[in-house]
């Protein structure tokens, strides 16, 4: 499986993606907090944090892309569980931003963080 390359967290939204691959998505499956974009071979190519209100569940997560028979590399591993600890709490935060906007004092939620490839 590729090394992810991209998070993005949208607050307005609620939701966050980690890429995975950058391969065409064909399919989409639900499981509950989360989704899995897949390719047409079936190897997953995004994961969509559907709610920033609870923590991901990571484990749950590799689960799910062992399933299809991908092996999860010790990198996308690492990188699953930094992107988990960089939405805990997102959606606080954007709750206080939503209010704030309202109020004309901030401006948009939306926020782009790109991973970088150790060693």
């Amino acid at each position: 499986m590729a090394v992810p390359q991209e998070v993005a967290v949208d607050q307005d939204a609620d939701a966050g993606y980690l890429t995975l691959s950058d391969a065409p998505v064909r399919r989409t499956a639900d499981h509950g907090s989360f989704l899995v974009d897949r390719s047409a071979d079936g190897s997953p190519v995004g994961i969509e944090v559907l709610t920033l209100d609870r923590p991901l569940d990571v484990s749950g997560v590799l689960e799910v892309l062992e399933e299809s028979g991908a092996e999860v590399d010790p990198r996308t591993r690492e990188l699953l569980r930094l992107f988990a600890a960089q939405i805990v709490g997102l959606d606080a935060r954007a709750s206080r931003s939503a209010q704030e906007r309202s109020a004309g004092t901030t401006g948009p939620t939306r926020t782009w963080c790109r991973t970088t490839e150790a060693g």
